[in-house]
């Protein structure tokens, strides 16, 4: 769950949650909001000057969510 309240450098508080579980796991920063986060990655997409999308998947550390 992604909130509004910011660090200094500008990163997002995000609670991190286990849906399946029904429980909070721990709270962390993300620079950037991702477009999906599933299975243990995040995905972001972009945009770049000629239109094309770029999709860009990020392997979440399994310490992030607590396994």
């Amino acid at each position: 769950m992604f909130t509004y309240s910011k660090n200094d450098n500008n990163a997002i508080l995000t609670d991190v949650l286990d849906l399946e579980a029904g429980k909070y796991i721990m709270s962390v920063y993300f620079q950037n909001i991702p477009a999906v986060i599933k299975d243990g990655y995040a995905y972001y997409i972009t945009t770049d000057d000629e239109g094309f999308a770029e999709i860009m998947k990020y392997k979440i550390n399994p310490a992030v969510y607590g396994k």
